[in-house]
């Protein structure tokens, strides 16, 4: 995982709703959203996100942090909780990096 990249991510469209508010699908990096009936999928990455606006998904990204990134570290080794639960994360449908 590419915990130290920095996220650039405008959005076509903008969603308010939350993360955490999201329908949980067996996948732990897709969410289902009941008002647009759509996935929601958890971007890590530019290139996650570049791979979502070429097919249309709706994403989130977290912003990161030292601490999140602490929490990545721990969860990735094993030792912690899933780190995504509770933290701010923009959603929406990505516009297209130039």
């Amino acid at each position: 995982m590419l915990i130290n990249s920095i996220i650039n991510c405008k959005f076509e469209y903008k969603c308010d709703f939350d993360w955490d508010l999201l329908d949980e699908t067996q996948d732990p990096k897709i969410r289902f959203c009941n008002q647009c009936k759509k996935e929601v999928k958890l971007c890590l990455s530019n290139n996650e996100i570049d791979r979502a606006w070429e097919t249309g998904t709706c994403v989130a990204h977290p912003i990161y942090s030292q601490e999140l990134i602490e929490k990545i570290k721990q969860y990735e080794a094993g030792l912690g909780p899933y780190p995504f639960k509770g933290i701010e994360m923009p959603l929406g449908l990505p516009k297209r990096r130039t």
